[in-house]
């Protein structure tokens, strides 16, 4: 609720600027782990969670961290991700993965945003320490030695030992707190939408690598896939102004038959690509995470995955400290996530590059890569740890 009167003044251990995603998941996670601290979640937004239409690849183990926070079996939308099928439409050579193989269920899920939110919204509502104010924003930041105290949209001022920063992309808290963010252009954009067949997915999901960029189609529903692809802005620009069925059609003749018949299409909307990591993740008592902190190209699927991970990391670091802003415990937090920040975006860019040229030599060499892929499946191990969210950070969490 929001806090009213200019006068008040408020102190708790941990103030959360940003209610999406990952600001309530973290929320959560810290109140459930740390109940003797008082935890404030500050929203800009009014009444319910907005309906948030985007699809989410949910890595194992943030489907793990969902379930441990006890939210997960409210996720009805969820739709597991047996296989992944990996081809590439410049000439012959595909791998797949498969989750019976690596001794899981599923290698992920695909979920609706909408329904992790409310589910993140409803146990952070029950959880007795955590404050949610709605309609409130950060206005002001001013550090303290022993805190910091933000100024909020009615006026009012909360107190903190330390300050989490979850407010997306274009943070309005982080700038107020004098951060930049280093940015790289892929010169993509990418289609977000749907597509419906006339087969079964059998719980699997494609990856299709074009000289322009992927195309993912991720199974969401039992004839239905979440769909995103990854071209230059001009061939997007025209695939948007096509009619449903041309568009269709076009999306049918770049992938194949492998997913069966296109029999319907829905496009959501289209956004420009790029990479973008905060130039410092953490200062006095504060923390940036989510994308807050960072933005990726959605070849690896590693969005959301890798802001679940800052919130597990965070976790882990504050249970050695009493102090949740000692510059201890932060830079500790820092040293782990820009490991794991950097191995993402060293395969991420390595993907794009790679898998986004029609440069004969690349296409062959990569090529060749997916074979061996497929004629020696231990190589494809690696390759599964970071679509199950593990990876570099496999040690840490297992």
């Amino acid at each position: 609720m929001p806090m009213g009167n200019p006068q008040v003044q408020k102190t708790v251990d941990i103030a959360i600027a940003g209610a999406g995603l990952v600001g309530a998941l973290t929320a959560l996670m810290l109140a459930q782990r740390f109940p003797h601290w008082r935890i404030a979640l500050i929203d800009p937004a009014q009444g319910l969670p907005k309906q948030d239409p985007r699809t989410l690849a949910l890595a194992l183990r943030s489907q793990m961290a969902l379930s441990d926070l006890q939210v997960w079996h409210q996720i009805t939308s969820a739709t597991p991700i047996e296989h992944i099928h990996i081809s590439d439409s410049t000439g012959p050579g595909s791998a797949t993965l498969h989750a019976n193989k690596e001794g899981v269920e599923s290698l992920g899920y695909v979920v609706q945003a909408a329904d992790v939110q409310q589910a993140l919204a409803q146990a952070c509502e029950a959880q007795a320490n955590i404050d949610w104010l709605r309609g409130e924003s950060i206005q002001q930041v001013q550090a303290h030695t022993e805190a910091t105290t933000v100024t909020l949209t009615s006026g009012a001022h909360l107190t903190a030992r330390l300050l989490l920063v979850t407010d997306g992309s274009h943070s309005p808290t982080r700038s107020l707190l004098g951060v930049n963010m280093q940015s790289k252009c892929y010169g993509q954009t990418a289609i977000a939408g749907f597509i419906e067949t006339d087969t079964a997915h059998q719980n699997t999901a494609y990856e299709r690598f074009t000289d322009e960029g992927p195309l993912a189609l991720l199974p969401f529903g039992p004839r239905r896939y979440a769909l995103i692809w990854c071209a230059k802005a001009d061939t997007v620009q025209q695939l948007m102004a096509l009619p449903e069925d041309e568009f269709r059609h076009r999306a049918q003749a770049l992938f194949g038959s492998r997913a069966g018949y296109f029999t319907g299409s829905e496009r959501v909307g289209s956004f420009p690509l790029s990479l973008a990591v905060a130039e410092r993740f953490v200062g006095h008592r504060f923390a940036i995470m989510g994308n807050a902190c960072h933005t990726l190209h959605p070849v690896a699927g590693q969005g959301y995955n890798l802001g679940v991970r800052d919130a597990l990391a965070l976790k882990q670091v504050l249970e050695l400290y009493q102090d949740p802003g000692d510059l201890a415990a932060l830079q500790h937090y820092e040293a782990l996530r820009r490991k794991d920040y950097q191995h993402v975006q060293t395969f991420t860019d390595s993907l794009v590059n790679v898998f986004s040229t029609a440069e004969p030599c690349v296409s062959f060499a990569r090529r060749c890569g997916l074979k061996s892929l497929r004629m020696l499946p231990s190589l494809a191990t690696p390759l599964a740890q970071k679509a199950m969210g593990f990876g570099a950070q496999e040690t840490l969490w297992r």
